[in-house]
C-alpha cells in the first residue's frame, strides 16, 4: 500500500516542478559591467553596460552588479533598436553572491591545513593515552602461584619505565602542539571573518520590464549618480632655485565607497559640484535697527579683523599692479600625465584619463597625477618676528587665472628636499597667489627690546610707557635674498588710551589702519640689516592694558 502512495505522489508533483521552472525562467538575470566613472568634487556618475538576448515582445530582467547607493532620480536606461522600457524598479540585493577574495581564500587554506593537523594530533593523543592504559592494565608479572626471576623482573621494569616515559613525552609534546595549532586556527578564523565582513557587499539590482519589436542581441546602458565618491585636488610644489620657475604638479586623490570595486574603468574627473536643490538667492528689504550691547560688541570686535584682511589683500594688489604677467609654460613629461586629456568648458575643467583604472571601494584614496606646469614666481623671504621668529620662503604667483587651480593641500620640495606642506587657496581676491613654501634657517631674524630706550613714567593720573625694539636680519646663505619684515605697534579704541609712534628707521610701508610697518629690501650674502621701532602708550594710572 505504501509503495502505491509513493508512486502516485511522484507522478503528481512532477508536472508542478516543471511549471515552477518555467515560471522562474521568465525573469532572467544578468550582471552589468562598470565601464566608466565621471567623478566630481562631490559625487560621481557611473555607467554600466550589459549584453542581453531579447525575444520579440515582452520580457523581464534583473540586472545585478550596480551600486546599492544611488540617486534613483538620476537613473537612466538606454537600449537601442526600438526596445521600450515599460517599467523599472531599483532595489538592494542582500543575497547576491560575492566572489571570494584572494585574502579570504588564503586564510581559509591555512585554517583547513591546521584543522587537518589538529585531527592528526588528537588521534595521536588518543592512541598514546590508550597505550598507557593498556600498559597499566598489564603491569602484573607472573601468576598467583609462580613468580619471576630477578632478570625478567628487571627487564619488565625497564620496559615499563622507558615506554611510559616515551608515551608521556609524546602526550606532552602533542598537547603543546595542539595548543599552538588551536591558537593558529582561532587567529586565522578571526582574520578570515574580518576580511569576509569587508567584502560582504550589498548589490544594487534593477528590475526591468521590456518590450522589444524584434528578437536579437541588445546592449543595455545604465547610468546613475551616487554621492559615495569624490576627488580632492592636491599638488606638488617644486622649487629648484629662487632664480627658476615654480613647478606645479596637479594631482588628485580619488575616493569611493559605492559598494563596488571599480575594476579597470575609464575615469574622468570634473571640477563640477552637482547641484543640491539650492535656488539662487534674491535680496529682500534691509531694515536698520538698534543693536543690543552684546551684539554691538561683537560687531566692533569683528571689524578690525575684516579691515586687516582687506588691507593686506589691497596692499598686495597695489604692490604688483605695475608688474607684467609672466607666461605660463606647460611642462612636457613622459609620466602618467601623458594619458590625461584636460579640457575646459564654461562651467568646469575635466581630466579624462585615457588608461583603465582600478579603485577599491574601501574609501582609501587613490592618487593620480593629472598634469604639470611651470610658472614664473616672485620669491621672497618673510618674517613677522613679533609673532614668530621663523623665516619663510614665499612665492607670489601671477597669472593664476591661467593655472586653473582648486583649493587643496600641497607638498613642497625645495632644491630636492621635502620641506613640508601648505594649502593652496586660489579663491582669495588678491592680485597674486601667495604661497608659503617652508622655513629657511639660513636666514635669521631677531627682535630685541632696547632697554636703554624703554621707560615708564607717571604723569599726574596717567602712566606713559615707551617701547623700543630693534629687528636684525642676518643672511648666512651664499646668495642674496629678497626680504619682507613686518612689525607692528598697538592701536587704541579708547579715548583715554593714547598711542604715539615716536620714530622708526629705514623706509617701511606704514599701514596706520592696522598698525603695521613693512620693510622690503634685498640682503646680500653674509650681511646683516637692522631696523628700529619706538612708540609710546599713555593710559590712566591703576588700569591694566594688554601691552
Amino acid at each position: 500500500m505504501s509503495s502505491k502512495i509513493t508512486r502516485s505522489f511522484i507522478i503528481f508533483t512532477f508536472p508542478l516542478f516543471i511549471a515552477a521552472s518555467a515560471i522562474g525562467n521568465d525573469v532572467r538575470t544578468v550582471s552589468a559591467k562598470l565601464e566608466s566613472a565621471t567623478v566630481f568634487l562631490r559625487g560621481a556618475e557611473l555607467i554600466h553596460t550589459t549584453a542581453t538576448t531579447l525575444t520579440k515582445g515582452e520580457s523581464e530582467w534583473y540586472i545585478e552588479g550596480l551600486s546599492p547607493v544611488i540617486d534613483e532620480n538620476s537613473l537612466k536606461i538606454s537600449i537601442p533598436g526600438g526596445v521600450t522600457v515599460v517599467s523599472h524598479s531599483f532595489s538592494q540585493n542582500y543575497l547576491a553572491d560575492q566572489p571570494a577574495d584572494a585574502t579570504v581564500r588564503r586564510l581559509q587554506d591555512s585554517i583547513d591545513r591546521y584543522n587537518k593537523e589538529l585531527v592528526l594530533i588528537n588521534n595521536k593523543l588518543k592512541i598514546n593515552e590508550d597505550l598507557i592504559q593498556l600498559l597499566k592494565a598489564n603491569h602484573s608479572i607472573g601468576g598467583a602461584q609462580t613468580g619471576v626471576n630477578v632478570n625478567e623482573l628487571m627487564k619488565m621494569m625497564d620496559y615499563y619505565k622507558s615506554k611510559s616515559t616515551e608515551l608521556n613525552g609524546e602526550i606532552v609534546a602533542c598537547a603543546a602542539r595542539k595548543t599552538v595549532v588551536s591558537e593558529k586556527i582561532n587567529s586565522f578564523t578571526r582574520q578570515r571573518d574580518l576580511e569576509k565582513r569587508k567584502h560582504d557587499k550589498v548589490s544594487g539590482r534593477l528590475h526591468l520590464k521590456l518590450l522589444s519589436p524584434n528578437a536579437g542581441k541588445f546592449t543595455v546602458t545604465i547610468s546613475y549618480y551616487t554621492v559615495h565618491a569624490l576627488w580632492e585636488p592636491c599638488y606638488d610644489l617644486i622649487v629648484e632655485g629662487t632664480d627658476k620657475p615654480l613647478k606645479i604638479i596637479y594631482k588628485a586623490d580619488i575616493k569611493q565607497t559605492t559598494g563596488l570595486d571599480w575594476d579597470k574603468v575609464n575615469l574622468t574627473l570634473s571640477t563640477v559640484i552637482p547641484g543640491s536643490g539650492k535656488v539662487a538667492p534674491m535680496p529682500q528689504a534691509w531694515f536698520l535697527r538698534y543693536l543690543t550691547a552684546d551684539a554691538r560688541a561683537r560687531n566692533i570686535n569683528a571689524a578690525p579683523m575684516q579691515n586687516i584682511m582687506s588691507y593686506e589683500m589691497a596692499s598686495r594688489a597695489e604692490a604688483v599692479a605695475a608688474e607684467q604677467e609672466a607666461p605660463l609654460m606647460m611642462q612636457e613629461t613622459n609620466t602618467m600625465e601623458d594619458y590625461v586629456i584636460a579640457s575646459e568648458s564654461e562651467i568646469d575643467v575635466t581630466y579624462k584619463i585615457d588608461l583603465p583604472y582600478t579603485i577599491a571601494g574601501n574609501g582609501n584614496p587613490q592618487n593620480v597625477v593629472l598634469r604639470s606646469a611651470e610658472t614664473e614666481a616672485e620669491y621672497r623671504y618673510y618674517c613677522a618676528p613679533k609673532l614668530d621668529r621663523a623665516v619663510f620662503l614665499t612665492a607670489a604667483v601671477k597669472n593664476r587665472e591661467k593655472l586653473n587651480l582648486l583649493p587643496g593641500k600641497a607638498n613642497i620640495t625645495i632644491e630636492g628636499s621635502y620641506t613640508g606642506s601648505t594649502f593652496i587657496d586660489p579663491d582669495n581676491i588678491r592680485e597674486t597667489l601667495d604661497l608659503t613654501l617652508g622655513q629657511d634657517n639660513r636666514v635669521m631674524v631677531k627682535r630685541e627690546k632696547m632697554q636703554d630706550m624703554s621707560s615708564v613714567r607717571f604723569l599726574g593720573s596717567d602712566v606713559r610707557q615707551e617701547f623700543a625694539y630693534r629687528i636684525s636680519v642676518i643672511n648666512t646663505k651664499t646668495v642674496p635674498v629678497r626680504m619682507i619684515v613686518k612689525d607692528q605697534y598697538p592701536l587704541s579704541t579708547q579715548k583715554d588710551i593714547v598711542v604715539e609712534v615716536l620714530n622708526f628707521t629705514g623706509k617701511p610701508h606704514e599701514n596706520k589702519e592696522i598698525g603695521t610697518l613693512t620693510w622690503e629690501f634685498e640682503l646680500a650674502s653674509g650681511k646683516t640689516e637692522s631696523f628700529d621701532l619706538r612708540y609710546s602708550v599713555k593710559y590712566p594710572r591703576g588700569r591694566t592694558i594688554n601691552l
